[in-house]
């Protein structure tokens, strides 16, 4: 299939429809885009793209979302994410949200913090009000760096990864969860 669009990771052209508004679940915000993978290298995404005013949109309200009302969802912590990460570490995770794996995390003696672009969810403590893009791989080094969900609103998938790669110490470490 031809969406006219190119893939965030190769630029190829080519894509199979996963997903769309006919099949994805709860009609959640952006149900009437396509979930494509592309052909050329298997990178799944979102098409078309988030638009700016359409993350602008979401983000704005993110926190308030009731896109799973009728779900049973289990507040989930990423316990894995201790296997990966020293207590030494500076860890960073962007897109925390309601920072649910920050808030374990820190409880637990790790040194954390988070951003997201809801401002409703910024305690500026534990929780900044920051986009990815806006991190300054000058100042802000961090031994490990985790992302959960948050690929598929990224309009520049590679931007992304080298923003993360940028922002890690020599030895640093990320997981981007899709």
């Amino acid at each position: 299939m031809n969406e006219n669009k190119i893939c965030g990771i190769c630029g190829g052209k080519n894509f199979q429809v996963i997903a769309d508004k006919n099949i994805i679940r709860f009609k959640c915000y952006g149900y009437d885009k396509k979930v494509l993978k592309c052909t050329n290298c298997g990178q799944v995404q979102l098409l078309p793209f988030w638009t700016k005013n359409e993350l602008n949109e979401l983000y704005s309200k993110y926190s308030e979302k009731k896109d799973f009302i009728g779900q049973n969802r289990v507040e989930d912590t990423r316990s894995y994410l201790d296997k990966f990460i020293k207590k030494k570490d500076r860890v960073l995770e962007i897109g925390c949200g309601l920072g649910n794996n920050l808030k374990k995390l820190k409880e637990s003696g790790y040194n954390v913090e988070g951003i997201d672009k809801d401002p409703k969810v910024c305690d500026n403590i534990l929780i900044f009000n920051k986009d990815f893009q806006e991190l300054d791989p000058d100042k802000d080094k961090y031994d490990f760096i985790y992302s959960i969900h948050v690929m598929e609103h990224i309009q520049n998938p590679k931007l992304f990864i080298k923003k993360i790669i940028d922002s890690l110490t020599p030895k640093g470490r990320f997981i981007i969860e899709v």
